[in-house]
């Protein structure tokens, strides 16, 4: 039985309609988007598939490793967003607390179970090898284990991709479920990096990070890339290595999915040094600090318009790099701890102190802002649990970086915080 829901959108200087069809298929597709324009005035048609078709097929692929207690709230959000069981593809990784158990009562979901645990980036690739799902879909939507699509979110997902179909990736907005302080946290946190940064990156065409949560990729695209174990940062390092192959990333705010973020300080703790270990590890890996001394070769060839061109160009194409080499030097220079230190050398006196009630005044504005657009009281009232947080993560972000760029640390173990 096929279910199918249309929606209009309205240009009113073309007095056109936009019709997409999102029709779902048990196997082995996803979806069929027919599109049409028409200019009858009030009265929609449907212009015949052979002159304007966009074929849309998109697989959900969920890797799994101990995640019994939120799996089956995951599938449930995935039907609810209209994906048939047919079209989501589990990846098990080695589980020993009864995932699988839970995965197999819902029927014709797909499930790979694997013998040893391999570890994410590895678990993802036997499983696109395994269904080979490059070959059978258009698109691949990745999900973590924890994460809840919106009701709407493959709806917008589909508008995005008929309107840029070759886009590589496609980065939806996370958003996080009501918790405790560090939820609250986490939400003014989200709220600003994708409200302000991540959308100037998509637009500036260097989105740094495709989160594992949110993210779906071109399957062609995806065919090329591969995960990699190299890093804990395994989403990361395939966006970097999306912008070497000279593929677009966008981002996609109104496809929201709503995930788990820790419940204890512990776990909170561990979760950041994972990123921030993963993101040093993929500046290792990727060589990104070889940027300047790349360019600084260019710079010796004769001043000609054929070096102009190739100092451009390279330029260009390496834009990722020179917004990752950007960013480390804010971390330094302007974190809030970087900026109490030198206020500390500059003024040694009780006056300094004045640092924290003016911080603290910013940020609660922020929190504010952030707790009324989303609608979050939580944001604002539990600002005072969470403020200091800022500080933490800076001192964990500088232990990262001293772990992985000077001692050279190569931990790739998969972490696991606690659901709930």
């Amino acid at each position: 039985m096929q279910r199918g829901f249309c929606i209009k959108k309205q240009y009113t200087a073309t007095q056109k309609c936009f019709c997409n069809t999102l029709t779902q298929l048990h196997h082995p597709a996803y979806n069929a988007v027919k599109c049409s324009l028409h200019t009858k005035k009030g009265h929609p048609s449907v212009t015949p598939a052979s002159e304007v078709t966009v074929d849309t097929r998109i697989a959900v692929l969920v890797p799994a490793y101990k995640e019994r207690k939120v799996i089956g709230r995951t599938l449930e959000a995935l039907f609810l967003a209209g994906v048939a069981p047919a079209d989501i593809f589990i990846v098990d990784d080695a589980s020993d607390d009864g995932t699988s158990e839970v995965v197999r009562r819902f029927e014709s979901v797909n499930l790979l179970t694997l013998e040893r645990n391999r570890g994410k980036a590895e678990a993802l690739n036997a499983a696109l090898e395994h269904f080979q799902l490059w070959d059978r879909y258009t698109h691949i939507t990745l999900l973590d284990a924890d994460s809840r699509p919106a009701p709407n979110y493959f709806q917008v997902l589909v508008d995005e991709i008929t309107a840029h179909p070759n886009v590589a990736i496609f980065v939806g907005q996370v958003m996080n479920l009501r918790g405790g302080w560090i939820t609250a946290a986490r939400a003014a946190e989200y709220g600003l990096n994708q409200a302000i940064f991540k959308l100037g990156q998509s637009r500036c065409g260097v989105v740094m990070v495709a989160p594992g949560c949110s993210s779906t990729y071109l399957a062609s695209a995806l065919r090329r890339l591969r995960f990699s174990g190299a890093t804990l940062a395994e989403d990361m390092h395939i966006t970097i290595a999306c912008h070497r192959m000279g593929g677009e990333v966008r981002y996609v705010p109104k496809a929201k999915v709503f995930t788990q973020d820790p419940s204890t300080l512990r776990d909170y703790i561990r979760q950041v040094l994972r990123w921030y270990y993963g993101g040093f590890q993929v500046y290792r890996v990727e060589r990104i600090f070889t940027f300047i001394e790349n360019f600084e070769s260019l710079r010796k060839e004769p001043i000609d318009l054929l070096t102009m061109v190739r100092r451009f160009t390279y330029i260009r194409k390496q834009r990722i790099d020179a917004l990752m080499m950007y960013l480390v030097f804010e971390a330094l220079a302007f974190s809030r701890i970087t900026l109490l230190a030198v206020g500390v050398a500059l003024v040694p006196s009780w006056d300094v102190l004045w640092f924290f009630p003016l911080d603290a005044a910013v940020s609660f504005v922020v929190a504010l802002w952030f707790g009324v657009k989303l609608r979050r009281a939580d944001v604002v009232y539990k600002f005072p649990m969470y403020f200091w947080v800022a500080y933490l993560n800076h001192v964990l972000y500088l232990w990262a970086m001293y772990q992985v760029m000077w001692r050279k640390k190569t931990k790739t173990a998969w972490a696991k915080v606690k659901r709930y």
